[in-house]
């Protein structure tokens, strides 16, 4: 009796601290409206959507604020566009999106993970592809909340 009952404790203390440690601020999979419209930014921009991407930007995005790896994601959508080919569902996209904390109105994602295009997709005329066939991000993105619709406006500076 007396086992089953520190058993049953165990278990249940056990559990406590697993649901402990699944509260944190933001859920890797795009659950927070923020992170879901990373997201939704970073696919528009490998595919280069031309009338989502205005709609996924700030008005005021600070100067400097793009990377390499966000460059190389630009040049896979390019090549996805110049290909009769391939498109976005070619691509392995391994992201996840993670709410590192808010105010209300802007908030802080990290961006993790890679994108994998195929063997055989050729470059665009325009841009090169990147040497690697995985490109890498880790990334924290600044979400802006304008007019309740949360935006990408650069990348979180040190």
């Amino acid at each position: 009796m007396k086992i089953s009952l520190l058993r049953s404790l165990l278990a249940l203390g056990l559990a406590v601290l697993l649901l402990a440690a699944c509260q944190n601020s933001g859920s890797p999979t795009g659950e927070n409206d923020e992170e879901v419209a990373a997201l939704d930014y970073l696919r528009a921009t490998l595919v280069n959507d031309a009338d989502r991407l205005p709609n996924l930007i700030c008005d005021n995005v600070p100067a400097g604020t793009a990377t390499l790896d966000l460059l190389s994601y630009w040049y896979i959508g390019m090549a996805l566009n110049a290909s009769p080919d391939f498109d976005i569902d070619d691509l392995d996209i391994d992201v996840t999106a993670e709410r590192l904390n808010t105010d209300g109105n802007v908030a802080e994602v990290r961006m993790r993970g890679s994108v994998t295009f195929p063997e055989d997709l050729p470059p665009s005329p325009q841009a090169p592809l990147p040497v690697d066939k995985r490109a890498p991000i880790d990334e924290v993105w600044v979400m802006v909340n304008e007019e309740g619709n949360w935006k990408w406006c650069g990348n979180a500076t040190d």
